[in-house]
C-alpha cells in the first residue's frame, strides 16, 4: 500500500506534493515552488502541513518554502546548496535518515542538475525533483555528464520495479516524443508515449511513474541497451560505447530537442 500523495500543480509545469504519513501524524510539502496555489489547495482540503522538503536550490522549487514555513510554523529540510532561508531549517545530504510518522525517510544525493541535489525515498515512493523525470533526466547546469550518469546508476539502479516516481516537472510527453525519435520502432516506448499523451489530453498528470516502466522506456536508464545504441548510430550517426558515452550523447541531443 502506497502512502497518500496529493499532486499540486504550480507555475507553468512544476509539481509540488503533499505526502501524508501512514498514521496521519505528519504531512510534508515537497518543493513548493509557489505560495498562493499551494495554500489554496491546502485550505480547500483542510490539510495542515508539518514540514517542508526541498530537493534543490532552483527558485521554481523553493519560492514558496519561506512563506509556507512562516504561515504554518513548520521546519524545512533542504540540501546545503539551498541559500539561508531564515526559517528553522535542517540540512539534508547523502545517506541522511529522518522519521516521518511511523516510517523513515532516506535522503540520497544526485549530482548533475545542481551540485547538491537530493532525492527523498519514502518507503516505496521517490520524490526525485529535477534529477529523474518520467522518460528523461535533468539538464546539467552544475554537474558533468559523468557525475549525473554515476548518480543515476548509484541511486536508482537497484530500486525495485514497483517503486513510484514523483518528479518535479510535467515533461513526460516531450521526453517520450524524444525517446521515440531515437527509437521509433520500440513498442514499449511507443505504448508509454501513447499512454502519457492520453493522460495529458484529459488534463491529468503523468505522475506517478513506476521504476519498472522507466527502466523499459526512459533512454537515460537504458544506456547499455544494444538496440538503443544501434539506433543512435543509424538515426543520429553517433557511435557510442555503452554507458557513459551513450548517456552523454543522449543528453546532448535532448538539450537541443
Amino acid at each position: 500500500m502506497y502512502a497518500q500523495v496529493d499532486i499540486i500543480p504550480v507555475l507553468s509545469d512544476n509539481y509540488c506534493y503533499a505526502v501524508h504519513a501512514r498514521d496521519r501524524s505528519a504531512v510534508a510539502l515537497v518543493d513548493p515552488g509557489e505560495t498562493q496555489s499551494v495554500m489554496r489547495f491546502l485550505s480547500a482540503r483542510r490539510i495542515i502541513p508539518t514540514e517542508i522538503w526541498l530537493t534543490h536550490k532552483h527558485s521554481d522549487h523553493i519560492a514558496g518554502a519561506v512563506p509556507l514555513a512562516q504561515r504554518y510554523g513548520i521546519p524545512v529540510r533542504a540540501p546545503s546548496e539551498v541559500p539561508d532561508l531564515e526559517v528553522r531549517c535542517f540540512q539534508t545530504g547523502e545517506g541522511d535518515r529522518f522519521p516521518f510518522g511511523p516510517t523513515t525517510v532516506e535522503v540520497r544525493e544526485v549530482v548533475g542538475h545542481t551540485r547538491g541535489h537530493v532525492v527523498y525515498f519514502v518507503e516505496d515512493i521517490i520524490f526525485s525533483g529535477d534529477a529523474l523525470f518520467l522518460g528523461g533526466c535533468g539538464r546539467l547546469f552544475e554537474g558533468t555528464a559523468a557525475e549525473m550518469y554515476e548518480s543515476l546508476e548509484r541511486v536508482f539502479g537497484t530500486v525495485p520495479d514497483n517503486v513510484r516516481l514523483y518528479c518535479g516537472h510535467e515533461y513526460a510527453e516531450k521526453n517520450l516524443r524524444f525517446a521515440l525519435e531515437i527509437e521509433p520502432d520500440n513498442p514499449r516506448v511507443r505504448a508509454q508515449y501513447n499512454y502519457i499523451k492520453g493522460l495529458r489530453a484529459e488534463g491529468r498528470p503523468s505522475v506517478p511513474g513506476e521504476m519498472g516502466r522507466e527502466r523499459q522506456t526512459n533512454p537515460f536508464l537504458r544506456t547499455r541497451d544494444r538496440k538503443l545504441i544501434e539506433s543512435l548510430k543509424v538515426r543520429k550517426k553517433m557511435e557510442t560505447a555503452p554507458g557513459l558515452e551513450t548517456f552523454a550523447a543522449l543528453r546532448s541531443l535532448r538539450d537541443r530537442y
